[in-house]
């Protein structure tokens, strides 16, 4: 469980960083931030990386719930 947060922090920092650096580069090519296409494109972007996000917290999710029915599983194969 501890793993999946720390993997969703690092997901939410390195899609920060794409979409910071993606709007730097935008403006120093003097493409405009407000309309069109460059809105669009950094749009998706922010939409993928909330995906990502939920994709990888549902995997932890199921992760944690086939740990603890292995557990189960075992404990009653101790018994």
């Amino acid at each position: 469980m501890e793993q999946g947060l720390a993997d969703n922090q690092t997901l939410h920092r390195t899609a920060e960083q794409t979409l910071g650096n993606a709007i730097a580069d935008y403006g120093a090519s003097g493409v405009a931030l407000d309309s069109g296409s460059a809105v669009d494109v950094l749009a998706e972007s922010a939409r993928l990386a909330t995906l990502d996000s939920l994709t990888l917290q549902f995997n932890t999710a199921v992760k944690v719930r086939d740990q603890l029915q292995q557990a189960q599983l075992d404990k009653m194969a101790a018994a």
